[in-house]
């Protein structure tokens, strides 16, 4: 990158954060990363399933308590409003989080601010899509997405501890690191888990947003 380029990219870096300070004053830096992996993790309108408050705490790697008022203050309708709830949605008891009408509106501005491009429109999943992605899955029978259970995750190393193995040695996800990680990352069976290890912390995230629940 020259310069030039990295000023840039500096310079729109401060425009949309300033955008984000006049648009939602009472929006933190961490209440501001959990909705980014809200907008993330439910940006495929066929996604078959919306992230939760446990997506969030792991991904950002905080305790679910912690986890949890961060989504409590995105999902306040007296406050930010930018994340909307509701249970049983995801096959599990826990809330599936989707963004709102405010939600999207503030991440399409943000994007446009950042990189200069209109956004035609933003791709979330929202409650209503789900069912009908569900629906359209069975009928097609092509209900084949892999959710990984994640057991351990150390920084220090970048090293993931996920199963089931098969599904991790699957095809489905070599092919994706080989397509999207900057390094196809190190994997090493244990039992019916896999170590997985990563070239850069943004390999990492990138892989642990796509894959782990």
């Amino acid at each position: 990158m020259t310069q030039e380029a990295a000023k840039d990219t500096l310079s729109r870096l401060l425009l949309a954060f300033k955008y984000l300070e006049s648009a939602v004053p009472d929006l933190t830096l961490d209440s501001f990363k959990g909705f980014l992996v809200i907008a993330l993790a439910s940006w495929d309108k066929s996604s078959l399933r919306l992230p939760d408050v446990t997506k969030v705490s792991k991904v950002l790697d905080k305790s679910l308590s912690r986890g949890s008022r961060v989504v409590g203050t995105l999902s306040d309708p007296e406050g930010l409003a930018l994340v909307e709830s509701r249970s049983g949605l995801s096959g599990t008891r826990a809330e599936s989080l989707v963004l709102t009408e405010r939600g999207r509106d503030l991440i399409s501005t943000f994007l446009e601010v950042l990189t200069k491009q209109h956004i035609d429109e933003i791709q979330v999943q929202s409650f209503e899509g789900l069912q009908d992605a569900r629906n359209a899955a069975k009928e097609q029978k092509t209900d084949q997405q892999i959710y990984l259970k994640q057991t351990h995750y150390d920084k220090s190393t970048l090293t993931i501890i996920v199963g089931p193995k098969s599904d991790v040695m699957s095809e489905m996800i070599q092919n994706w690191c080989r397509d999207n990680l900057s390094e196809m990352p190190t994997m090493a069976p244990r039992g019916d888990q896999v170590s997985v290890s990563f070239a850069t912390v943004s390999d990492a995230v990138y892989f642990k947003l796509r894959w782990c629940w």
